[in-house]
């Protein structure tokens, strides 16, 4: 059920691999259809969401749901781990490397988000959760390279993961503690078009749409939290 992957050395979760062999076991039994549902429910909400077969097909999806006017986009930025026994400019150092940080432009600034660039892991669909969440722990611990903005040194506070929605449990309280969003695509009705929103289990941190910016008023990445999000 969990396989490795070789170049990025991540677990990945294959759930229609362990419900085929629950549904081989218990297809006798009355109660499994109710099961299912509810297994492949909580499936749903511990990986990565969508329909995407493979990760460039999720960063095509992501890119074409950024609005220039609000965000934008450095792709594949490299950076350096803060503790390698090499320094960070040397090209023997053991790098990291984050998809996607989108830049916040005066316009962001004006619609009211405050928290400077946003740092996003991008998979494909049906990828565990709980390792992209280690992987990102790891990017907390680095500094990346901005060629844009002429080898600027960023240590983002907001990261997120795209696409999943709805993380839940004790990783729930991770994602919270660490600042690390969900970010899906959502329908914007009633002319159905679609919008990047990222929030934490349901509650909206931002929006971006083709005309305009949401940012949640809740949102207080500064504020120190206990188990679960509770403030201290």
């Amino acid at each position: 059920m969990y396989q490795n992957n070789v170049i990025g050395k991540e677990q990945r979760f294959n759930p229609q691999e362990m419900l085929d062999k629950l549904a081989e076991k218990y297809q006798d039994d009355p109660m499994w259809r109710e099961v299912s549902f509810a297994l492949k429910d909580s499936i749903r909400k511990q990986t990565t969401c969508g329909e995407f077969k493979s990760e460039t097909d999720a960063c095509a999806a992501f890119d074409g749901l950024i609005n220039p006017d609000f965000f934008y986009v450095e792709n594949e930025v490299v950076g350096r781990r803060l503790f390698d026994d090499k320094p960070v400019d040397s090209d023997q150092g053991q790098g990291v490397r984050i998809d996607r940080l989108l830049f916040p432009t005066q316009k962001a600034f004006n619609a009211g988000w405050i928290y400077g660039p946003i740092a996003v892991e991008i998979k494909k669909s049906n990828m565990a959760i709980g390792p992209i969440l280690s992987q990102i722990l790891e990017y907390r611990q680095s500094v990346f390279i901005s060629k844009r903005l002429r080898n600027t040194r960023i240590m983002p506070l907001v990261f997120a993961i795209f696409p999943a929605q709805h993380i839940s449990h004790d990783l729930q309280s991770l994602q919270e503690n660490q600042i690390i969003l969900s970010c899906h695509s959502k329908k914007i009705y009633p002319d159905n078009g679609q919008m990047l929103r990222i929030d934490t289990f349901g509650r909206m941190v931002l929006e971006i749409m083709s005309n305009g910016l949401n940012v949640g008023p809740s949102f207080k990445p500064n504020i120190r939290k206990g188990h679960r999000g509770r403030e201290k």
